[in-house]
């Protein structure tokens, strides 16, 4: 364990360590399956930071009121595509991320901890064998990572795994090494595979997220390819006002490509190159120029929302083809 100050443990038996939870899962009576074949457990990026190194209370009010914001701008890209769960976990503040390495490394488990024990109180009280979709940013991608490594090697959970989409991290070959079910995506409807990508403008040089031998999927293309997307296949950047509400949808707002180099998505659009991260601007300070990882999920929002709801509709579709070949040969 760290030697920061470290909230209490979170109870997932309890809505209130649940950020967002669907309808039927709060029900006590009702034993009625969802409507959507899917679900998607949901894991937010970095919420505090300006207090130094520390964690996420999920007892504290002022602290889940800050994952609202990202559950309606963030998530809410998969919930077209199934059920939203998204727990609060004790995550790292962005500041402890900063630390010598074995005091970030001890704090670091704390959050995968956390997930991994309201992932697994979610397959036992709510999944009943439906599709999964994985779905974060920045440090809930990197510790969806975690979990893919640890439990879907596993092939009665891979099975359930529709796709893992986790931006804002870096994926390596080395990672994809760790069991046989990590699988980069490499066309829009393959299923049981990772989508990961770190966005950079024109210009930019480095990301906060990004590491050497850093593997990318193109949104636009869905392919792992350095093959040119131009505007066209962009389908919106989706804005928010600062309650979390859609105030602009904009088509076609930028083309994307893989840098072969850096294993980064570049983006070209103009308008990229003077995203504000200077020191006024919160969280942005953090990050380097060209770097846009706040940018992540809401300039790909439409295709991660279109997307989502294709791979899940190809992952059923293959199983009813399974299920009807299993009755042929029975």
């Amino acid at each position: 364990m760290t030697t920061l100050p470290c909230p209490c443990e979170p109870d997932y038996g309890d809505r209130t360590h649940w950020a967002v939870l669907p309808e039927h899962a709060e029900a006590k009576e009702s034993r009625e399956e969802p409507a959507r074949s899917a679900d998607v457990f949901y894991l937010a990026g970095t919420m505090l930071y300006g207090a130094g190194p520390g964690f996420f209370d999920t007892f504290n009010p002022e602290h889940r009121v800050l994952a609202v914001r990202q559950a309606r701008t963030q998530a809410s890209a998969f919930a077209k595509a199934g059920h939203i769960f998204m727990p609060h976990i004790r995550q790292l503040s962005m500041e402890t991320h900063f630390l010598p390495e074995p005091e970030r490394l001890k704090a670091g488990t704390v959050p995968v901890e956390d997930a991994e024990r309201a992932f697994r109180h979610y397959l036992t009280h709510w999944n009943k064998g439906r599709p999964i979709i994985l779905a974060g940013h920045s440090q809930g991608s990197i510790i969806l990572l975690k979990l893919l490594k640890r439990l879907f090697g596993d092939p009665n959970l891979y099975r359930l795994l529709v796709a893992a989409y986790i931006p804002g991290t870096t994926v390596t070959e080395k990672d994809l090494q760790y069991h046989a079910n990590m699988r980069l995506a490499a066309d829009a409807e393959d299923t049981g595979v990772i989508i990961t990508y770190n966005t950079l403008s024109r210009s930019g040089h480095a990301a906060l997220t990004l590491r050497p031998g850093a593997l990318c999927v193109n949104p636009l293309n869905w392919t792992n390819r350095p093959d040119y997307a131009p505007r066209e296949l962009h389908l919106g950047m989706v804005k928010f006002d600062i309650s979390g509400q859609i105030h602009h949808d904009i088509p076609h707002a930028t083309d994307a490509w893989i840098d072969p180099e850096l294993g980064a998505l570049r983006v070209g659009a103009p308008e990229f190159e003077t995203a504000p991260n200077s020191p006024h601007s919160g969280m942005g300070a953090f990050f380097p120029p060209g770097d846009l990882h706040r940018l992540d999920i809401t300039l790909f929002y439409r295709n991660l929302e279109e997307n989502a709801v294709r791979r899940v509709q190809a992952f059923v579709a293959q199983r009813n083809r399974e299920g009807m070949e299993s009755e042929r040969t029975a």
